[in-house]
């Protein structure tokens, strides 16, 4: 099975996500990738992905695991379905499908599950300039167990920020087709969507 790897829901993923697939002995160790850039093999384990225009891609590697695999959709993937290959030791270990879509919003979980609170920061900026980062959620408590935390709005005059992390969002470049929605009414504008400019695949 291959899905986001934010959510872990699929089929549906976008060419520059994070996804991750889940299966039986893809690797014979755990490893994670060291650097920039990214690895196309991890001892011995390689993804490739087969578009619906024909085209067959190395995946990016992130992390190897016998039960699970992180990886990038190569960018260049074209919109339709795909079949995404795992081999390890020159064995094909696991094949799965996907539909690549231009976007495929998910958002990453504070436990880790795709459950849960956001894995979000809010930004309190005071009127002099000054800048304090809240986390929402307490990292000291194991993932799987973690629940959101109380946000210091500051005083009336101040801004806050709330800082969402994701994967899957950089295809759509117009910040007029997003849309946020708070519970307590007014919908807050959105700032900014789009890669998050460190982490490959990762967008806020």
């Amino acid at each position: 099975i291959t899905a986001s790897g934010a959510s872990f829901v699929g089929p549906e993923v976008a060419p520059g996500a994070i996804l991750s697939g889940f299966g039986h002995d893809l690797a014979l160790s755990a490893e994670a990738a060291s650097g920039m850039p990214l690895p196309t093999s991890l001892s011995g384990t390689s993804v490739s992905v087969a578009d619906s225009a024909g085209a067959e891609r190395a995946a990016e590697l992130l992390y190897i695991s016998p039960q699970q695999i992180n990886f990038l959709l190569p960018p260049d993937t074209a919109p339709g379905p795909a079949t995404v290959d795992v081999t390890a030791g020159g064995q094909l270990v696991g094949k799965s499908s996907v539909e690549v879509q231009p976007t495929a919003p998910a958002l990453f979980a504070a436990n880790e599950n795709g459950l849960g609170p956001a894995a979000a920061l809010a930004v309190l900026q005071k009127t002099d300039g000054t800048q304090s980062v809240q986390l929402l959620f307490d990292p000291a408590v194991p993932p799987g167990q973690r629940a959101g935390v109380p946000i210091d709005f500051g005083e009336p005059e101040d801004e806050l920020f709330l800082v969402l992390f994701g994967t899957g969002i950089r295809g759509e470049t117009n910040l007029a087709n997003f849309h946020a929605f708070l519970r307590c009414g007014f919908p807050p504008p959105v700032t900014y969507a789009g890669a998050q400019g460190e982490f490959a695949g990762l967008d806020q």
